[in-house]
């Protein structure tokens, strides 16, 4: 049987690397990396390639693994690449750029001195999850309150970050809202995460993938993240941070 190719992204701004390559060779890996768009094929091989330690870039690969199968289209907390000749880097882009000396293997340092709610306009949306441990005060507002071990924690985390949502929400904070939207989306995610995997992780120590656990659907650690799916379904479709997440896009 004749394997599928593998697709690459955008070569003129990144060439598929053989090591990611052989690590999308598995039929349900290739299926799923072959299903995404050119663009976001692209993202995820922009984030593998652009750490300097080959420990971190092997990392980054067992991950891009890893969000394959957990449905993820996009490299979680990435700002996204920025070497694409088709694209021009938008404001927040080019200010992280510059501060950086023209090096993007990361935002986190460009944004761990900035404060959000004085200067909101700084802030990138991202995808996913991108930024939900450095974008403070808020950060450091949510984070106390983020628990997942139990389906009692989680309720009780849940409805608490949503209750903080709502209030952002009353003072037009709009990145108080996407940071409370991202830490109910990750409540879900690192839950969901640990029910398949206990041990947090799909890998064994040999980069093969360790077996799923047979209680993934009604263990603790599922009904943690459907707790906190609902209220991340609930935020995610609010009208009002519709409204103020197409206002901030402007900005």
């Amino acid at each position: 049987m004749t394997k599928a190719r593998i697709l690459g992204g955008i070569d003129a701004a990144h060439p598929l690397p053989r090591d990611l390559k052989k690590a999308l060779s598995e039929d349900d890996v290739t299926s799923l990396w072959n299903d995404l768009t050119e663009l976001a094929r692209n993202e995820f091989i922009c984030w593998v390639v652009s750490p300097k330690a080959a420990e971190t870039r092997q990392r980054r690969i067992n991950r891009t693994i890893e969000e394959l199968r957990e449905g993820q289209r996009r490299p979680c907390c990435w700002m996204g690449c920025v070497h694409r000749p088709d694209k021009e880097l938008n404001s927040t882009l080019k200010w992280l750029t510059d501060r950086q000396s023209h090096t993007m293997t990361s935002y986190a340092d460009s944004y761990r001195d900035i404060d959000f709610r004085k200067y909101p306009e700084k802030y990138l949306i991202g995808r996913g999850e991108q930024g939900v441990l450095i974008a403070e005060p808020y950060k450091s507002e949510i984070l106390p309150h983020w628990r997942f071990k139990t389906p009692e924690s989680a309720t009780k985390s849940a409805k608490k970050i949503y209750a903080m949502f709502v209030e952002y929400g009353k003072n037009n904070e709009f990145v108080g809202m996407d940071m409370a939207r991202k830490f109910l989306q990750m409540g879900f995610t690192r839950a969901r995460r640990y029910a398949n995997h206990p041990s947090g992780t799909k890998y064994r120590a040999d980069g093969s993938v360790d077996t799923q656990a047979t209680d993934w659907k009604d263990s603790e650690k599922a009904k943690s993240a459907a707790i906190f799916k609902t209220y991340y379904d609930k935020a995610r479709q609010d009208p009002l941070y519709l409204r103020l997440k197409s206002q901030h896009k402007k900005l």
